[in-house]
């Protein structure tokens, strides 16, 4: 989640007033995108992005800063994780903005993290997963609700982070991520 790509989504949405109109009408119930997942929260893809957002009960600041928080915290750790992840908000509406990964329904095969290159064998794929996993899990102290998004093209894949907004991340996290993005800024109002 480097900050040169947030600032390039940043300035995307703020140079497309369609997009900003697109994003706000999700986020204040009236989308009519596409749906691309579901589970507490609807993600719609809107272009090149997928936005997350709660079906009732807007999630507040908290949990959309937990979430990015924890991706900036595995990014800089080298561990796999979206290129970009961003809040939005509007009035007391938030969501999350994040890649979209599908491409005709299926996910596309990415590169996410400096060091995991892509696997030629899913077997390695899923040992691989293992052992962030079970690393993540250990330093978090919890399960993590994360999810591995792959497609397989000769038997070839990659591994993602799914959700991290509910994790109990540590306040020290937080405080990294203030110190990454100065003056909130991975908080985009529509």
């Amino acid at each position: 989640m480097g900050k040169e790509e947030v600032n390039k989504v940043r300035k995307t949405i703020e140079q497309n007033p369609s997009l900003r109109k697109r994003i706000y009408n999700c986020l204040t119930g009236n989308c009519k995108e596409k749906i691309i997942g579901e589970s507490t929260r609807i993600v719609y893809r809107i272009e090149d992005f997928a936005l997350k957002v709660p079906r009732t009960n807007f999630l507040g600041q908290e949990e959309i800063v937990k979430e990015i928080a924890f991706f900036n915290y595995i990014e800089n750790r080298n561990y796999p994780a979206p290129e970009f992840t961003i809040g939005v908000k509007t009035n007391d509406m938030y969501g999350i903005l994040t890649q979209d990964l599908t491409e005709g329904g299926k996910y596309i095969v990415r590169d996410f993290g400096r060091e995991l290159k892509q696997l030629e064998n899913y077997k390695d794929l899923l040992r691989k997963w293992s052992e962030y996993y079970g690393a993540l899990c250990n330093i978090f102290g919890e399960r993590i609700n994360t999810a591995l998004f792959v497609q397989i093209e000769g038997n070839s894949g990659q591994l993602i982070f799914g959700d991290g907004d509910q994790l109990k991340v540590t306040p020290e996290i937080i405080e990294e991520l203030d110190r990454d993005y100065k003056k909130k800024s991975y908080i985009i109002e529509i």
